[in-house]
Protein backbone atom coordinates (compact mmCIF):
# COMPACT_ATOMS: atom_id res chain seq x y z
CA UNK A 1 0.00 0.00 0.00
CA UNK A 2 1.26 3.52 -0.74
CA UNK A 3 1.22 5.86 1.92
CA UNK A 4 -0.72 9.02 1.03
CA UNK A 5 0.63 12.10 0.76
CA UNK A 6 -1.89 14.61 2.70
CA UNK A 7 -2.11 13.70 6.60
CA UNK A 8 -4.67 11.60 7.30
CA UNK A 9 -7.88 12.35 9.29
CA UNK A 10 -8.64 8.69 10.05
CA UNK A 11 -11.94 7.11 10.52
CA UNK A 12 -12.82 8.87 13.62
CA UNK A 13 -9.74 10.87 13.86
CA UNK A 14 -9.80 14.28 16.45
CA UNK A 15 -7.05 16.98 16.60
CA UNK A 16 -6.33 18.04 19.88
CA UNK A 17 -8.50 19.34 21.91
CA UNK A 18 -11.37 18.78 19.30
CA UNK A 19 -14.00 16.00 20.18
CA UNK A 20 -14.44 12.84 17.82
CA UNK A 21 -15.39 13.67 14.35
CA UNK A 22 -15.71 11.74 11.29
CA UNK A 23 -12.77 10.32 9.12
CA UNK A 24 -11.77 11.55 5.63
CA UNK A 25 -14.10 9.37 3.33
CA UNK A 26 -15.94 8.07 6.18
CA UNK A 27 -18.04 8.21 9.28
CA UNK A 28 -16.45 9.11 12.97
CA UNK A 29 -14.19 7.65 15.53
CA UNK A 30 -11.58 7.10 18.62
CA UNK A 31 -10.33 5.26 22.46
CA UNK A 32 -9.45 4.82 25.95
CA UNK A 33 -7.52 2.74 28.69
CA UNK A 34 -4.02 2.08 29.43
CA UNK A 35 -1.34 -1.17 29.24
CA UNK A 36 2.13 -0.16 30.62
CA UNK A 37 5.04 -2.21 30.83
CA UNK A 38 8.11 -2.41 28.95
CA UNK A 39 8.53 -3.17 25.61
CA UNK A 40 7.27 -7.12 24.31
CA UNK A 41 7.80 -7.14 20.19
CA UNK A 42 9.49 -4.82 18.21
CA UNK A 43 8.29 -4.31 14.42
CA UNK A 44 10.16 -5.35 11.81
CA UNK A 45 13.25 -2.88 10.20
CA UNK A 46 12.21 -3.72 6.53
CA UNK A 47 8.61 -3.11 6.19
CA UNK A 48 6.05 -0.85 8.03
CA UNK A 49 5.02 -2.27 10.66
CA UNK A 50 2.63 -1.47 11.88
CA UNK A 51 -17.18 1.80 14.21
CA UNK A 52 -20.70 1.57 15.04
CA UNK A 53 -24.21 3.70 14.08
CA UNK A 54 -24.09 6.46 12.07
CA UNK A 55 -22.10 9.06 11.92
CA UNK A 56 -19.10 6.53 13.54
CA UNK A 57 -18.16 5.80 17.21
CA UNK A 58 -17.35 8.73 19.31
CA UNK A 59 -19.68 11.14 17.90
CA UNK A 60 -20.68 13.16 20.91
CA UNK A 61 -18.14 11.22 23.10
CA UNK A 62 -15.29 12.36 25.56
CA UNK A 63 -12.01 11.91 25.00
CA UNK A 64 -10.05 9.70 27.29
CA UNK A 65 -8.58 11.50 30.25
CA UNK A 66 -5.25 9.54 30.23
CA UNK A 67 -6.36 7.21 33.69
CA UNK A 68 -6.45 3.27 32.95
CA UNK A 69 -9.62 1.70 33.10
CA UNK A 70 -10.28 0.10 36.51
CA UNK A 71 -11.50 -3.64 36.20
CA UNK A 72 -10.26 -7.20 36.72
CA UNK A 73 -8.08 -7.81 33.76
CA UNK A 74 -8.73 -11.14 32.02
CA UNK A 75 -7.11 -13.21 29.01
CA UNK A 76 -3.91 -13.44 31.04
CA UNK A 77 -2.64 -10.92 29.92
CA UNK A 78 -2.19 -8.68 33.69
CA UNK A 79 -4.29 -8.99 36.66
CA UNK A 80 -4.27 -6.33 39.05
CA UNK A 81 -1.09 -5.25 37.41
CA UNK A 82 0.73 -8.46 37.71
CA UNK A 83 2.04 -9.59 34.75
CA UNK A 84 1.36 -13.46 33.71
CA UNK A 85 3.08 -15.47 31.89
CA UNK A 86 5.19 -12.22 30.99
CA UNK A 87 7.83 -13.64 29.58
CA UNK A 88 9.65 -10.93 27.14
CA UNK A 89 10.73 -11.67 23.70
CA UNK A 90 12.61 -8.96 21.85
CA UNK A 91 12.26 -7.91 18.28
CA UNK A 92 14.99 -10.36 17.42
CA UNK A 93 13.52 -13.04 18.68
CA UNK A 94 10.44 -13.03 17.70
CA UNK A 95 11.56 -12.87 13.93
CA UNK A 96 13.17 -16.31 14.20
CA UNK A 97 10.57 -18.28 12.21
CA UNK A 98 11.06 -20.32 9.32
CA UNK A 99 10.44 -18.12 6.25
CA UNK A 100 6.50 -20.13 4.78
CA UNK A 101 6.61 -20.99 0.85
CA UNK A 102 2.72 -20.64 1.54
CA UNK A 103 0.46 -18.34 2.59
CA UNK A 104 -1.88 -21.61 3.57
CA UNK A 105 1.18 -23.18 5.88
CA UNK A 106 2.56 -20.29 8.31
CA UNK A 107 4.07 -21.95 10.76
CA UNK A 108 5.43 -19.91 13.52
CA UNK A 109 5.27 -22.78 16.20
CA UNK A 110 8.80 -23.44 16.35
CA UNK A 111 8.19 -26.97 16.89
CA UNK A 112 6.01 -26.73 19.97
CA UNK A 113 4.29 -29.70 21.22
CA UNK A 114 0.90 -27.43 21.86
CA UNK A 115 0.07 -25.37 19.18
CA UNK A 116 -3.32 -23.51 17.80
CA UNK A 117 -4.12 -21.33 14.82
CA UNK A 118 -4.82 -17.77 14.93
CA UNK A 119 -6.24 -15.35 12.37
CA UNK A 120 -3.94 -12.14 11.72
CA UNK A 121 -4.76 -9.30 9.41
CA UNK A 122 -2.21 -8.06 6.68
CA UNK A 123 -2.13 -5.94 3.73
CA UNK A 124 -2.15 -7.37 0.83
CA UNK A 125 0.81 -6.63 -1.74
CA UNK A 126 -1.35 -8.32 -4.66
CA UNK A 127 -3.90 -5.97 -4.31
CA UNK A 128 -1.92 -3.17 -3.95
CA UNK A 129 -2.45 -2.86 -0.66
CA UNK A 130 -6.60 -1.97 -1.14
CA UNK A 131 -7.29 -5.16 1.29
CA UNK A 132 -7.25 -6.81 4.16
CA UNK A 133 -6.21 -10.38 3.78
CA UNK A 134 -6.86 -12.59 6.93
CA UNK A 135 -4.44 -15.39 7.02
CA UNK A 136 -4.44 -18.44 9.86
CA UNK A 137 -0.96 -18.97 11.56
CA UNK A 138 0.18 -21.58 13.34
CA UNK A 139 1.39 -20.64 16.91
CA UNK A 140 2.76 -22.06 20.05
CA UNK A 141 -0.73 -22.57 22.15
CA UNK A 142 -0.83 -19.41 25.13
CA UNK A 143 -3.00 -17.83 27.38
CA UNK A 144 -1.91 -14.85 26.13
CA UNK A 145 -3.49 -14.72 22.64
CA UNK A 146 -3.35 -10.89 22.42
CA UNK A 147 0.17 -10.53 23.05
CA UNK A 148 0.43 -13.29 20.24
CA UNK A 149 -0.92 -11.85 18.03
CA UNK A 150 0.72 -8.62 18.44
CA UNK A 151 4.06 -10.43 17.64
CA UNK A 152 2.75 -12.13 14.57
CA UNK A 153 1.11 -8.64 13.61
CA UNK A 154 4.34 -6.58 13.62
CA UNK A 155 6.10 -9.01 12.04
CA UNK A 156 4.54 -9.90 8.88
CA UNK A 157 5.41 -13.13 6.36
CA UNK A 158 6.64 -10.20 3.59
CA UNK A 159 7.94 -13.03 1.96
CA UNK A 160 3.81 -13.94 0.76
CA UNK A 161 3.23 -10.37 0.35
CA UNK A 162 1.90 -9.30 3.45
CA UNK A 163 2.78 -6.70 5.10
CA UNK A 164 1.79 -4.01 7.89
CA UNK A 165 2.19 -0.05 8.20
CA UNK A 166 3.46 -0.02 11.49
CA UNK A 167 6.61 2.27 11.34
CA UNK A 168 9.58 0.16 11.57
CA UNK A 169 10.94 -0.14 15.38
CA UNK A 170 7.09 0.21 16.59
CA UNK A 171 7.32 -2.36 20.08
CA UNK A 172 4.58 -3.26 21.96
CA UNK A 173 3.82 -3.98 25.80
CA UNK A 174 1.91 -6.62 27.33
CA UNK A 175 -1.37 -5.87 26.77
CA UNK A 176 -4.35 -5.25 29.32
CA UNK A 177 -7.99 -6.90 28.73
CA UNK A 178 -11.10 -5.90 30.75
CA UNK A 179 -15.04 -5.75 29.81
CA UNK A 180 -14.18 -6.64 26.35
CA UNK A 181 -11.58 -3.99 26.02
CA UNK A 182 -8.08 -4.92 24.75
CA UNK A 183 -5.95 -1.63 25.65
CA UNK A 184 -3.03 -2.09 23.59
CA UNK A 185 0.27 0.54 24.42
CA UNK A 186 2.95 0.66 21.26
CA UNK A 187 6.17 2.68 21.33
CA UNK A 188 6.26 6.09 20.08
CA UNK A 189 7.43 5.01 17.00
CA UNK A 190 4.06 4.17 16.03
CA UNK A 191 3.18 7.74 15.95
CA UNK A 192 5.27 8.09 13.14
CA UNK A 193 3.04 6.64 10.66
CA UNK A 194 2.08 9.10 7.68
CA UNK A 195 -0.65 9.27 5.25
CA UNK A 196 -4.54 8.58 5.16
CA UNK A 197 -3.76 5.05 3.90
CA UNK A 198 -1.05 3.99 5.85
CA UNK A 199 -2.91 5.27 8.92
CA UNK A 200 -6.02 3.50 8.27
CA UNK A 201 -4.54 0.34 7.92
CA UNK A 202 -2.59 0.64 10.94
CA UNK A 203 -6.18 1.12 12.92
CA UNK A 204 -7.71 -1.66 11.03
CA UNK A 205 -5.22 -4.25 11.07
CA UNK A 206 -5.14 -3.86 14.97
CA UNK A 207 -8.92 -4.25 15.11
CA UNK A 208 -9.77 -6.54 13.22
CA UNK A 209 -7.24 -8.91 14.37
CA UNK A 210 -7.33 -8.48 18.05
CA UNK A 211 -11.43 -8.67 17.76
CA UNK A 212 -10.44 -12.10 16.34
CA UNK A 213 -9.66 -12.84 19.62
CA UNK A 214 -12.37 -14.22 21.93
CA UNK A 215 -13.49 -11.87 24.62
CA UNK A 216 -12.19 -8.93 22.64
CA UNK A 217 -15.15 -6.45 21.45
CA UNK A 218 -13.11 -3.27 20.97
CA UNK A 219 -9.29 -1.97 20.71
CA UNK A 220 -7.99 0.94 22.63
CA UNK A 221 -4.52 2.26 21.40
CA UNK A 222 -2.05 3.97 24.00
CA UNK A 223 1.14 5.86 23.84
CA UNK A 224 3.41 6.90 26.64
CA UNK A 225 -0.20 6.59 29.06
CA UNK A 226 -2.35 8.21 26.46
CA UNK A 227 -4.53 7.83 23.33
CA UNK A 228 -2.33 7.37 20.38
CA UNK A 229 -2.49 10.46 17.75
CA UNK A 230 -1.70 8.63 14.33
CA UNK A 231 -1.53 11.46 12.18
CA UNK A 232 -3.82 13.90 13.25
CA UNK A 233 -6.20 11.21 14.92
CA UNK A 234 -6.30 10.70 18.23
CA UNK A 235 -7.80 7.49 18.93
CA UNK A 236 -9.94 8.88 21.89
CA UNK A 237 -12.72 5.99 22.22
CA UNK A 238 -12.06 2.15 21.58
CA UNK A 239 -12.85 0.80 18.49
CA UNK A 240 -14.92 -2.15 17.16
CA UNK A 241 -15.02 -4.22 14.12
CA UNK A 242 -18.42 -2.71 13.37
CA UNK A 243 -17.08 0.99 13.69
CA UNK A 244 -14.53 -0.17 11.16
CA UNK A 245 -17.06 -1.94 8.96
CA UNK A 246 -19.34 1.62 9.00
CA UNK A 247 -16.49 2.94 7.51
CA UNK A 248 -15.58 0.51 4.73
CA UNK A 249 -12.13 1.33 5.19
CA UNK A 250 -11.12 -1.51 3.62
CA UNK A 251 -12.61 -4.53 1.83
CA UNK A 252 -11.68 -7.53 4.40
CA UNK A 253 -10.91 -11.12 1.48
CA UNK A 254 -11.89 -14.37 2.99
CA UNK A 255 -9.51 -16.12 4.93
CA UNK A 256 -6.96 -17.97 4.05
CA UNK A 257 -7.08 -21.68 6.00
CA UNK A 258 -4.21 -23.05 7.88
CA UNK A 259 -3.34 -26.55 5.53
CA UNK A 260 -0.18 -27.15 6.78
CA UNK A 261 0.77 -30.39 9.02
Amino acid sequence: MQKGDEPAMAPGATTAGQSAGAPAGGAGESGSGEAGGQPLYASGETVGEEPSGEGGPGDGGEQADGEPPDGEVVDGEQVDGEVVDGEQVNGEQAQRWETAASRSAIDRSGGAADTMLMTIYYLDDQTGGETLQPVEIKVPATITPVAEALRHLLHPPVELGLYGEFPPGTTAALPNLADGVVTVELSPEVEAVRGKAATHAVIASLVYTLTEIPGVDAVQLWVNGRPAELDGFVWSVPLSRADLENWNLFRVEPVISYSGA
